[in-house]
């Protein structure tokens, strides 16, 4: 096996295995060692898939399965489903993974034969060169490092830089959470969905506005169950001892929402910072210092919240605390995972 470095190329030996077959690298784990396959021209989930070091040292092998897909958390996903940890070890078990495409979602072929969706758990790829059988989503040999954490840092990097500013203040009136979210997004070089009605539809039709389209409203990304083009949503982890919720999973460059009914509005969202940290244009950065304009952007703990929170600061004509919403449990989280 040769390893190179720039020019330079060293020769190390090989990965060894019972029979003493050949190993093949397929894919290239989160910490950069490989997982290859010791039968390269079996069918599928009969060879014996390997997990090996760049100095050609064994880690683990898992009979009978073959390497699909490397994840962030450092395991992989089979061609059976079977999706394992860094240690081999089985952690759950999916549908057949069929393709997995450029934005995200899953598709297998059918007997007829017609291409369908198909339904498979939120996957966090792999932050290498070979995430993919393939190389890529399109699977044609090119090695591709995966954009998305890149593109979620300069997400979060981007909200940030606006922290403190008023262009999306409530002077006019109007609450622009999701158009400052739609403005980061797009700033950043991702993809900002959007969203339409009858009622636009209309407005566009009779020559009243320049598109039918408008940017995603708070509602439209506090739907747990629907995704947004590139934007999937974040699940919890299920059989866990005690309540999870999205929001104990979200990282860095994520959206955050939540649905709440308002007079003038659907809900909030912002963009995920930090830990416990979203970036928002704040309806009630009035009610609390640096007491701003409503709708400075601003980082708070916004969907992060326990059930028991309760707002030190309270709204001094009606005594009532200034923030009652941005609850853990009611959050919902959406994460780009386009390619």
């Amino acid at each position: 096996m040769a390893v190179t470095a720039g020019s330079s190329v060293s020769l190390v030996s090989a990965p060894q295995v019972p029979g003493g077959d050949q190993v093949v690298p397929v894919l290239q784990a989160q910490d950069g060692s490989f997982i290859g396959t010791t039968c390269r021209y079996c069918a599928p989930g009969y060879g014996d898939m390997v997990a090996f070091d760049a100095s050609g040292t064994v880690r683990w092998i898992v009979p009978n399965d073959t390497p699909q897909i490397a994840t962030a958390d450092g395991g992989v996903i089979g061609q059976s489903g079977i999706t394992y940890d860094q240690n081999g070890n089985v952690t759950g078990q999916g549908a057949l993974p069929g393709q997995y495409s450029w934005t995200g979602n899953w598709y297998g072929v059918s007997g007829d034969p017609t291409t369908v969706a198909i339904a498979f758990p939120f996957i966090n790829l792999a932050d290498s060169f070979t995430a993919f059988v393939g190389g890529n989503a399109s699977g044609n040999g090119t090695a591709n490092k995966p954009a998305t954490k890149t593109v979620q840092q300069l997400i979060a990097q981007t909200a940030l830089s606006y922290v403190g500013s008023q262009n999306w203040n409530e002077a006019s009136g109007d609450l622009q959470c999701n158009i400052f979210v739609q403005h980061v997004l797009l700033s950043a070089g991702a993809q900002a969905p959007v969203s339409s009605s009858l009622r636009s539809w209309t407005k566009y039709e009779l020559g009243l506005s320049s598109s039918p389209y408008y940017p995603a409203l708070a509602s439209d990304w506090a739907k747990p169950s629907t995704d947004l083009k590139c934007w999937h949503n974040v699940p919890a982890l299920t059989n866990t001892l005690g309540p999870d919720y999205p929001a104990e999973h979200a990282v860095p460059g994520d959206v955050i929402a939540e649905a709440i009914n308002y007079r003038d509005a659907s809900g909030h969202v912002g963009v995920v910072a930090g830990p416990q940290q979203t970036v928002s244009a704040d309806s009630a950065s009035w009610c609390f210092p640096p007491y701003s304009p409503a709708g400075t952007i601003d980082i708070s703990n916004f969907g992060f919240r326990p059930d028991s929170w309760l707002d030190p600061y309270t709204n001094p004509t009606t005594g009532q605390p200034c923030r009652t919403t941005g609850l853990m449990s009611n959050a919902v989280v959406k994460r780009f995972v386009c390619q």
